[in-house]
């Protein structure tokens, strides 16, 4: 466990990196109840999280057609996949493994996509109407061959809307170099 500087109460200062026995490593911010641990762990999103998410929702159109395809990258709030399905989306999850997706996000009805980008860009070219990202894109080291992979699995007439860090933003000024929003690529 690790803590950060910036953090005005003390319970948002702790970090934990959680070692998944299936899956190796990830991490969770800020940490799950004590009596949680291992698969049965919650997922506790950022405070920013929620209204981030809220804002990608309000870029989303409309689906051409109900129960087309989203796919989504980032932070797995259920308020997010909730507020897309109402409008008519099918709202999909991206994480390489299936330890990764909170219950929450079941809970909600969300859908996941296990693996990597490379085979599911090789399995379904051309499936997806939007592609949201928050909170990711910015920490991938190969973001060029993200882009690529992205557009094959984009319709033609496909979507990208992408929420990243804005340093004119609440969080810079608010945390300084301290936000997390300047970690650095994590793979």
């Amino acid at each position: 466990v690790l803590r950060a500087c910036g953090w005005q109460e003390a319970a948002a200062r702790i970090y934990a990196v959680v070692q998944c026995q299936t899956c190796g490593v990830w991490y969770t911010n800020p940490v799950p109840d004590d009596q949680c641990s291992g698969a049965q762990q919650r997922y506790s999103p950022l405070p920013e999280t929620a209204p981030a998410l809220a804002a990608l929702a309000a870029e989303v159109a409309p689906p051409p057609a109900r129960g087309s395809w989203l796919l989504h990258f980032g932070p797995a709030d259920v308020s997010f996949v909730e507020r897309l399905r109402r409008r008519g989306w099918r709202v999909a999850l991206w994480r390489e493994h299936p330890c990764e997706v909170p219950p929450d996000w079941w809970l909600a009805e969300g859908l996941a996509v296990f693996g990597s980008l490379e085979q599911l860009a090789q399995h379904c070219p051309g499936v997806l109407t939007t592609i949201t990202v928050a909170d990711w894109f910015e920490r991938q080291p190969r973001l060029a061959e993200i882009l690529r992979l992205w557009h094959v699995l984009l319709k033609p007439s496909g979507r990208l809307v992408l929420l990243v860090p804005n340093l004119d933003g609440t969080g810079f000024r608010k945390y300084g170099s301290c936000w997390r929003g300047l970690d650095l690529p994590f793979r």
